[in-house]
């Protein structure tokens, strides 16, 4: 089926067909995703790495591995972990013993999970940052919505493209700060977007 593009100034038409390019590319993927060995299109390839990320993510928070266990452990959610002890099912990997032997010494604080004597926050779980802060699923967006842009308009230069993929992505994730500028201040800091 073959649209016609809509025009480069018409900002919320060209948001319009972005969700739709998005859409049909999830739903191609999804299709896919129950054939075995079929290849996934080169323009539909980093919506298919978005949509793996999701997932990933998904099953991540559904299913807490022992290393998820730990970690979560130590920012002081004790619940995973002491659902393997008491399972007793899985075998304790030796820093898992490890960490439970420390919050029976009262090494660790049962509260927050660190050691005791440490100051600070603990670091948030990637689900509760994300949760917390749409900011980073559009940050996840842009490079999809850029990819998008250039496909359907080629002759846009790289800073009109960028630009009109970050208010797509904050249009949809119903953000307002600059993801550009986070992206460049991550860099410099180190910090991830």
């Amino acid at each position: 089926m073959t649209r016609r593009l809509p025009r480069w100034t018409n900002e919320r038409a060209v948001a319009e067909r972005v969700a739709a390019e998005i859409d049909e590319a999830e739903a191609l993927v999804n299709q896919l995703a129950w054939i075995e060995g079929a290849s996934v299109p080169d323009h539909v390839r980093p919506v298919e790495a978005l949509l793996l990320a999701r997932v990933h993510r998904e099953i991540a928070d559904a299913f807490p591995s022992r290393a998820d266990a730990i970690e979560r452990a130590k920012r002081g959610d004790l619940g995973p972990l002491a659902d393997l002890v008491r399972d007793g099912a899985l075998t304790l990997t030796p820093e898992a013993r490890f960490l439970v032997f420390e919050f029976l010494a009262r090494e660790r604080n049962l509260r927050t999970g660190r050691p005791r004597g440490r100051a600070g926050r603990p670091k948030m779980s990637e689900t509760a940052r994300r949760a917390r802060n749409r900011v980073h699923d559009a940050a996840d967006e842009f490079d999809v919505i850029r990819t998008i842009l250039r496909r359907l308009y080629p002759e846009k230069d790289d800073r009109q493209v960028n630009t009109r993929a970050e208010e797509i992505a904050k249009d949809r994730a119903k953000i307002a700060t600059s993801i550009l500028k986070l992206r460049n201040r991550s860099r410099k800091s180190g910090h991830q977007v």
